[in-house]
């Protein structure tokens, strides 16, 4: 039982992986996250850019093209396997404290289902870092010039809210193979606070291995059959269930990176055979 948590963190996301997604479906980034209870971990004390998870494998998963009611219903599809995932590693974990005794907390029933929460916890900071570290990016001068009749500043404001509403929950049920948009940039020079909760958020991930391993190993009045009926299976099967979702959308945003780099490059060539004749 003591090897589940490793086990778990060799098919978990990375904080990298799930910062990614998260700026484009942050909802679905945090089921994935529960889902996925253990943190892959990675090396601590190290600002790793999120962008780069984009080009450091060749992944062989390949998505057809999909139309447009085709991929709502994979977004569908999606959100109905996390919430199983999640919902799975909730129950899965409530019951193995309340039917089980820890051996350094006899009356505490609720470690499992904390060690779970703390995982989603460690993305939700990582995923901080590199929305301050975009927002960095962004920071440009201000170039949104309203005439003076514009009209009432606090309708126009409504309107901004209502617009920035929509366009997230579009950005969210949508998959990322679909972005007209790509969010996620390089970061070339991260602010000190998002370096510093990354390293927090590496480190966080390494403790928390250790951390489930000490409950997990410290568990008893189960037997070893009964745990791999009852407990092991859901949470490989929760797992690996995210895992998939994770490499679909990762995969979808690399086609999408391909394709606006084509753009990019054909619009490159055209300017200079412009300038040419």
């Amino acid at each position: 039982m003591g090897l589940t948590p490793t086990i778990l963190a060799s098919l978990g996301p990375s904080v990298a992986e799930t910062s990614l997604l998260s700026a484009h479906r942050p909802f679905l980034s945090f089921l994935i996250s529960l889902g996925a209870p253990a943190v892959y971990p990675t090396r601590v004390f190290d600002f790793i850019d999120p962008y780069s998870v984009l080009k450091h494998k060749k992944h062989v998963l390949r998505l057809p093209q999909l139309g447009t009611r085709s991929a709502s219903m994979c977004s569908a599809l999606e959100y109905l396997f996390a919430l199983a995932a999640a919902a799975t590693i909730i129950s899965t974990s409530t019951q193995l404290g309340q039917k089980t005794i820890l051996v350094w907390g006899c009356t505490n029933q609720a470690m499992p289902l904390i060690w779970t929460f703390l995982s989603a916890t460690i993305h939700i900071g990582a995923a901080l870092s590199y929305k301050i570290a975009l927002g960095s990016n962004h920071r440009t001068p201000n170039h949104n010039h309203q005439s003076p009749e514009s009209g009432d500043p606090k309708s126009s404001a409504q309107k901004a809210t209502l617009h920035q509403i929509s366009d997230l929950l579009g950005r969210e049920f949508r998959i990322c193979a679909l972005r007209k948009q790509l969010l996620a940039q390089r970061i070339e020079d991260p602010p000190s606070v998002a370096v510093l909760l990354s390293c927090l958020a590496g480190i966080a991930g390494f403790w928390h291995v250790i951390f489930g391993i000490i409950i997990f190993s410290s568990l008893t009045f189960i037997s070893v059959v009964e745990y791999l009926n009852y407990v092991f299976w859901r949470y490989i099967l929760a797992a690996a269930v995210c895992r998939l979702i994770l490499m679909v959308e990762l995969t979808g945003l690399r086609a999408a990176q391909r394709r606006f780099e084509q753009k990019a490059q054909v619009g490159r060539t055209s300017t200079t055979v412009s300038e040419v004749k």
